[in-house]
This record gives C-alpha cells, structure tokens and sequence, in this order.
C-alpha cells in the first residue's frame, strides 16, 4: 500500500532547534522536530526576541498579584511589564498565517508554554502560587486558532501525545486539500480512507460525520465542509486509547476472518489480548491485518489510514512517559 501525504503548516518556537535565542543565550533540540522537517512547512517565532528583548536577557515570569483577574508578563527581577507588548506582538504575527494545522511550542515558557508555566505573586524572589497557565503568546494563538493542534516539545517526548500530534496534523493537512478541491467525490474519499481511524478517536462522531458526507438534505459542498469540518475538529480532539483500537482491530479482523484457517484466527486472537494487557504495541496486529489486506487483495481495508496516518519515516518507539 502507498499514501500521499499531505504537508501540514507548523508555527514552531525558533529556541527549538532554529537560533541561539533563549533567555540564557542557548538553543534546545527536539528528536519530534527534526524529524518533521522534511514533510512539514514549519514558520519559527521567538515572541521574546521578536517585542525587541536581548539574548541573553533577564528571565520573563507570569505574576498574578493578590486580588488581579489579570496574569502579566513581567521580567523576573526588575519588574517591567510586557503584556500589552506581547498581546499585540502576538496579535499580529498571528494574523499573517492562514490556516495553521498545528504548533509545537517551548514548554513552560512564559510567552509559549502551552499549559504548566508557573504563576508567581509578583516579581522578585518570591515562593510560585499554587497556580499554572500558559504563555501570554501560547494564549494568543489558541484564541485566534483555536481548531489547530496545540503541543509543546516535552509533551512531545511521550509516545502517545506524539502520535496523536502527528496523526491530527497530517489529517488536517489532507483536509485542506480537500476543501480546496471543491469536489464531493473527494470529500467521499477523505472520510472513506479515514473511517477506522477515526473510529479509534471517536465512534459516535464518527457516525455524525458519515451522514454529513451523505448529504440527504442536498445541501451546497461549502455547507457540507462547514459541518464535517466542524465535526473533523471535535473528534481531533479525542484521543484514542486500546480499548477503541481492539474495537477497530476486531472490526477489521471481520472482513478476513471467513478466510483464515482456525490456527491463523486463533493467533490474531492471542496477540488482540496481548496488546490488550500491554506486551505487545499495537503496530504488531495492525501489521498482521495489512499482511492479510495484501494476501486477500482487500482494497479498501489496505487503503486505510489507520494502518498508516503519517510517514513512516516519522516511526519512533520512544517514549519518556512524561505528560501521561
């Protein structure tokens, strides 16, 4: 089987492995990034750099003073307030992109964290507030796109928010392309390589969405988009687990199943529970499933995005176990 891919459109922090620019001077590297550059369009930002700081530069923190709604954007020592500077900033380098699919952000960082960064009750050396948020920047995109795909290069590091992260991006990317092709039979296309995919994020969407695509009220193909692609951002955000992956494994096993030999299904069987009880990963029975897709010359299962949601090049078993 072979799939097209198509490329998703990434804003990434630049710290991350692009420039020199972070508050100390130094540049990080993530494993998750370079291995997108070559399938990805990725525009780089440093908000920090970018509302004219210095690098090195005295450190940002978030502060919420006793009795304020608002969190400000401070310089850790001397107090000076950027907010107001990063939420213009932030307002617009933003609104030069169109569709963006997907962000991968400096975790904890005061302008680009996405979630996890430390609120303190003022500047100075002061104890942090029993409180989180994300960056003034992070903040700012996610209002301003809030259908794209949010992550940040520690959560990155964890097998399962990786490859959900990388399954959504390149499925949004795939849906521009149908969008902008202003056919229906491509729509039909989309959502029929996508079915069990999606069935491992969501079933009952899933079903919301085929009807949709059925189109009984004969409605306009930009009116069909409008509701699938609101129903294509619900289900992105579910994520998959195994007890909707064996769902789907069974589901598919049913198409081969009449035409295996009773010690074939009995071992599709055993490494179902296997999988189930966590021994073996689950590209061990969706690799069988494939080799049965090609030995049936099943079409329509090997078309299946499930087998394959991203390049294979982007394959890695690793996993810290952060951000579980």
């Amino acid at each position: 089987m072979s799939f097209k891919y198509y490329t998703p459109r990434l804003i990434v922090s630049k710290c991350l492995g692009f420039c020199n620019c972070r508050f100390d001077g130094s540049v990080l590297n993530s494993q998750t990034i370079e291995m997108l550059k070559p399938f990805a369009e990725i525009n780089t930002v440093c908000p920090e750099t970018e509302i004219g700081l210095p690098t090195p530069r005295e450190a940002l923190r978030l502060i919420r003073a006793n009795n304020e709604e608002e969190i400000r954007l401070v310089l850790s020592y001397s107090g000076n307030d950027y907010t107001e500077k990063m939420k213009e900033y932030s307002k617009e380098v933003l609104s030069r992109f169109g569709e963006v699919d997907g962000f991968i952000l400096k975790n904890r960082s005061p302008s680009c964290g996405t979630r996890d960064v430390k609120v303190y009750p003022s500047a100075g050396k002061v104890m942090i507030k029993d409180e989180k948020s994300s960056g003034i920047f992070a903040e700012q995109a996610m209002q301003i796109f809030p259908n794209s795909l949010f992550e940040d290069d520690g959560r990155l590091t964890n097998f399962v928010i990786r490859e959900h992260f990388l399954t959504s991006i390149f499925a949004l990317a795939h849906w521009r392309n149908v969008k902008s092709s202003n056919e229906h039979k491509e729509l039909v296309q989309f959502h029929s390589e996508y079915k069990y995919l999606f069935m491992t994020f969501h079933q009952d969407t899933l079903s919301k969405m085929g009807k949709v695509v059925a189109n009984q009220n004969k409605l306009s193909f930009q009116e069909v988009v409008q509701q699938y692609e609101t129903l294509l951002n619900l289900i992105l955000r579910h994520t998959p687990d195994p007890g909707k992956n064996i769902n789907v494994l069974q589901h598919i096993f049913g198409y081969f199943s009449k035409h295996l030999q009773e010690p074939e299904k009995v071992l599709f069987l055993e490494m179902i529970e296997m999988y189930r009880k966590g021994r073996i990963p689950l590209s061990v029975p969706r690799f069988l499933l494939t080799s049965y897709a090609r030995r049936f010359d099943e079409e329509y299962i090997a078309n299946q995005r499930f087998f394959a949601p991203y390049p294979e090049e982007l394959i890695t078993i690793s996993d810290s176990g952060k951000g579980r």
